[in-house]
């Protein structure tokens, strides 16, 4: 999302613009699906009503640095993030005309050690675990 803090190093509405480019040359139907919080820079809607609707359409995703690469990865959808700090930069092609895909199974296993439900981060379980992997 153009403002975020994670984005000051790029030019998000002319990345945006220069991605639509590329894809629409290489005759892909290209849609832009914006941040929840933001204006659509790009005037082209997106298909359909959810991001399920739309993964389900989708042939690649591409992505800067959105978690929507995570959703795209789990669901199966070739990925293509360009940020380095992308939580799905391991299962992604980076270079707009690399399109494929990888083995996830480690990838998820290492993402779901990381989410805790609030029981376990009020009994310390959560802690305890995170202290065996990085301290």
């Amino acid at each position: 999302m153009p403002g975020d803090a994670n984005h000051k190093h790029v030019d998000l509405v002319k990345w945006y613009a220069d991605v639509l480019g590329h894809y629409t040359a290489e005759g892909f139907d290209v849609r832009f699906r914006h941040h929840p919080q933001a204006k659509a820079p790009v005037a082209r809607p997106v298909r359909g009503e959810t991001l399920q609707d739309d993964l389900a359409w989708a042939d690649v995703v591409v992505t800067f640095n959105s978690n929507v690469a995570v959703d795209a990865v789990i669901n199966g959808v070739p990925t293509i993030t360009v940020d380095k700090k992308s939580v799905a930069w391991p299962v992604t092609t980076h270079q707009l005309d690399e399109i494929g895909t990888f083995s996830r199974e480690h990838w998820l296993r290492e993402l779901v050690s990381t989410q805790w439900a609030i029981e376990e981060m009020k009994s310390g379980e959560a802690w305890d675990n995170l202290k065996t992997k990085y301290a």
